[in-house]
């Protein structure tokens, strides 16, 4: 009992961004590819940044496919196409499918930061240095990066980038939205995590997702229910069933331990807290 005390009471621990972050160029980053860009680009559009901040946004990706894009360096590409128009995607379009249709702001973004090979870390740290950030928000949706027991993108790649961006020593913010959203823990693998981050004094608390919930729809609402951000968007509608998804067994269970919770039709298919879905966690190392 004493430990579901603790885990409320990191629920409850609010985390207030700086009213005005006076950085020359920051990088918003998704950690593991997929619709972690878009959770990138909703973090970097609530940012309060001085006028003259330089933002990129970006994704971690293991290949951009046969797209041709401008070489920022080895590792690091950048679009020399206007953003496309969600009923244009076509198969063609993989796998920068959702890059495609985000915005490109003034810096040609979304930014491609490619791990590849086994060697793309080590050279990935050298880039993401060159290019002169004083400060990175890596931003992960459903928290594979932080659980150590969950699957992690392709040959890890959430926490190798969350690794990489950590040893460049540039100061940074780990950011999870919607922890559990991505079905890869349980939900005691997950509690065993944040008590034991706590106490590592890295957790810095909490802000509540629904000012985001609109931008997720409207970027990810042409992707399928079982994505991370539509998970999180049906959590805020309170549905009982995800919908589409009637293969999966998505009815509210009051019996949780944790309190209300919901199947996530993804992965394991682990039952994740409701009050977690609706919440992202802020962490400094």
């Amino acid at each position: 009992m004493a430990l579901e005390n603790n885990l409320d009471r990191l629920f409850e621990r609010e985390y207030n961004f700086p009213k005005r972050i006076n950085k020359k160029k920051i990088l918003v980053i998704g950690l593991g590819g997929g619709c972690d860009v878009v959770s990138a680009y909703c973090m970097a559009k609530h940012l309060n940044l001085s006028e003259n901040t330089k933002l990129i946004y970006g994704n971690t990706k293991h290949s951009v496919g046969t797209h041709e894009m401008f070489n920022v360096t080895n590792h690091i590409k950048k679009f020399t196409v206007k953003q496309v128009e969600q009923d244009e995607i076509t198969a063609n379009f993989y796998p920068l499918t959702i890059e495609m249709t985000l915005p490109r702001e003034k810096e040609n973004c979304p930014y491609i930061f490619l791990l590849n090979n086994q060697y793309a870390d080590h050279a990935l740290i050298k880039e993401i240095k060159s290019l002169d950030f004083d400060f990175i928000v890596g931003v992960d949706t459903g928290g594979d990066s932080l659980v150590d027991t969950a699957i992690t993108g392709d040959f890890g790649r959430d926490k190798r980038m969350l690794e990489i961006i950590k040893t460049t020593r540039i100061d940074m913010l780990h950011v999870i939205f919607g922890i559990g959203s991505d079905g890869e823990s349980r939900a005691e693998d997950i509690e065993r995590t944040l008590l034991d981050v706590n106490r590592s004094g890295c957790y810095m608390g909490c802000f509540n997702l629904s000012p985001f919930v609109e931008d997720f729809r409207k970027y990810a609402g042409f992707l399928t229910w079982r994505r991370t951000p539509n998970i999180i968007y049906n959590a805020f509608r309170n549905v009982k069933k995800f919908e589409n998804e009637s293969d999966f067994n998505s009815d509210i269970n009051k019996e949780s331990k944790y309190g209300e919770s919901v199947i996530v039709p993804r992965g394991i298919s682990p039952s994740i807290p409701v009050k977690w879905l609706k919440y992202g966690l802020v962490f400094k190392y």
